[in-house]
């Protein structure tokens, strides 16, 4: 009877994948035992800084009045992605691949479309021993996936597709290369997501019925794509293990699954937009867990959602209509900042001190196309609200700009491409600097509070100093007379007022001396405060309310 009361209950136990915990499990050795493959260890190696699509930056941009470095030219320019030594590398739908120095300077071009082709719409990703992995078009059937040598820009392999390249290239941490493929726009047949080994040999391939417009890959190795199929107005978000076998998918019923991000720990977050074909405009933004089950959903947002995830699993993001949202990893709202429908604000950067960089663009007029601005801005990530902005382009050209990168040095890059008044497609790749403007000294903090008190009395004393740079600032402070709470605070972020209290223990004239420091040591003029400390409230007979009042009618008593 015991025997069958426990065959009964490993039967009604749930079906374990053993194939799936095998292949993961093999792909966390593999990245603890490679040799040195996979992405390149710089400040930007990939589209959204890493293969999660995470994008968070590993630093910081120092200040806010940055000047605009250099601009260059080209024709609808994707984001950058950096190697090692800052060199900047893009492609555009000109076909070109540019290689250029910190300066603006062009280090190497490789043509992608030799035959004057255009459509090369996905970057380029660099992998540690420096080879560039990105898409090329050489004519009409004739697609490439190409692998550059970035010292150089020769070719060292190509591998040709039946149709082109959809998604950013992969590269996982055996050197293994992953992507996308479009399929036939008449048949929703071809599409394929490829692995190459590092020599451009195949490794495995997966086919998916309709389009593949996305992907990204989990620590433990796993695969999600979405996939779109024309003429539906349903579609998925699909899972493959890391040997590329399938696992699950997730139906989208009336719409169409965009931006997939994952966290550290595998789960899924994506948006699934609205079917271009209705009127309805209302979409959803989607957590699952990493089974594929659903965790959290949350649904009053416009047309669709660009957001990023913060290490501590925040994540940040705009719908179309310029409501900014930051929610908790619970799902519950951090905060909700609404700009207004003219506010288009894109995919965040988050920098290593939690700032907030986005490319808006800011419409002016609903009835003229052209009638735009579009600024790159800062954002504080605690309440949402606008720190600066800095003009991108000239009024009322319309423009569409991608996610903001930051170098090891703190330089934006911010590409983005404009339509002209007369349709001519060109865009620019701009780099913003703060290097390049003289640090100015801090302002002399002002100092706040009380001109007299009483000993073991605690008093609030406030401080406001302000950075010509926008750099964030530290504060020494004396209290004369006391040691024990003298020396440095902060950092505080430029122009914010910080309150310390403090009491003394015995009665004189006391001076409170105070100057700040910014980021890069520049020091300002030091202030100072003098508070008169009595020994008690009784013997100081000015601040005596008693006393006063008899010395003011003593002819009554």
């Amino acid at each position: 009877m015991v025997v069958i009361i426990v065959l009964i209950a490993l039967l009604s136990l749930p079906t374990i994948n053993c194939q799936n915990i095998k292949t993961s499990l093999n792909y966390r050795v593999n990245k603890l035992n490679n040799d040195g493959n996979g992405l390149m260890d710089s400040a930007w190696p990939i589209r959204d800084y890493d293969s999660r699509r995470s994008g968070k930056s590993s630093y910081k941009a120092y200040g806010n009045n940055l000047n605009e470095k250099w601009r260059f030219l080209a024709e609808n320019p994707n984001q950058p992605i950096l190697d090692k030594e800052g060199i900047v590398y893009f492609s555009d739908t000109s076909g070109y691949l540019y290689a250029l120095y910190p300066d603006g300077t062009i280090k190497w071009t490789y043509d992608l479309a030799p035959e004057g082709m255009i459509g090369v719409d996905s970057g380029p990703t660099i992998a540690k021993d420096g080879t560039l992995y990105c898409a090329g078009l050489e004519g009409f059937g004739d697609d490439y996936l190409y692998a550059i040598d970035s010292k150089n820009g020769n070719l060292k392999w190509k591998y040709f597709l039946d149709y082109s390249v959809s998604t950013e290239p992969i590269i996982d941490e055996n050197g293994t290369i992953y992507f996308g493929t479009d399929a036939c726009g008449y048949t929703n047949e071809g599409a394929k997501f490829i692995a190459l080994n590092p020599d451009g040999t195949e490794k495995w391939i997966y086919d998916v019925e309709g389009f593949i417009s996305e992907s990204c890959m989990a620590n433990d190795g796993t695969f999600y794509l979405t996939r779109y199929y024309l003429g539906s107005r349903n579609d998925y978000l699909i899972a493959l293990s890391h040997d590329g076998k399938f696992k699950w998918d997730y139906y989208i019923a009336n719409g169409t699954a965009f931006y997939p991000i994952l966290d550290e720990e595998g789960n899924i977050y994506f948006s699934q937009n609205p079917h271009f074909l209705d009127n309805e405009r209302i979409a959803t933004f989607i957590v699952l867990n990493p089974d594929g089950t659903e965790k959290w959903r949350y649904v009053d947002i416009y047309g669709g959602f660009s957001f990023s995830i913060d290490s501590d699993g925040t994540i940040y993001g705009s719908d179309c209509y310029g409501k900014f949202i930051a929610f908790k990893p619970d799902g519950s709202i951090k905060w909700i900042k609404n700009y207004g429908y003219n506010f288009f604000i894109r995919k965040p950067t988050i920098s290593s001190d939690r700032i907030l960089y986005c490319s808006v663009t800011i419409e002016k007029s609903i009835y003229e196309y052209h009638d735009k601005d579009n600024y790159l801005m800062a954002f504080d990530s605690s309440n949402g609200e606008e720190l600066w902005r800095k003009k991108l382009t000239g009024d009322g050209e319309m423009c569409i700009y991608s996610s903001p990168i930051i170098a090891e040095d703190g330089t934006i890059y911010v590409s983005g491409s404009l339509a002209a008044p007369l349709l001519n497609d060109y865009g620019f790749l701009h780099a913003f600097d703060h290097k390049t403007i003289p640090n100015e000294p801090p302002s002399m903090p002002t100092i706040n509070g009380p001109s007299k008190g009483y000993i073991n009395v605690e008093y609030n004393f406030t401080f406001y100093s302000k950075d010509p740079e926008g750099e964030d600032l530290f504060y020494y402070i004396s209290w004369e007379g006391d040691s024990r709470q003298c020396g440095w605070h902060g950092p505080y972020r430029s122009g914010q007022e910080i309150n310390l209290k403090h009491s003394w223990d015995y009665d004189i004239e006391h001076t409170i001396y105070c100057y700040s420091r910014d980021e890069f040591g520049k020091e300002s003029e030091l202030n100072e405060f003098v508070i008169q400390i009595s020994k008690n409230r009784c013997k100081n007979y000015s601040d005596n309310f008693f006393i006063k009042f008899f010395l003011r009618f003593n002819r009554f008593f």
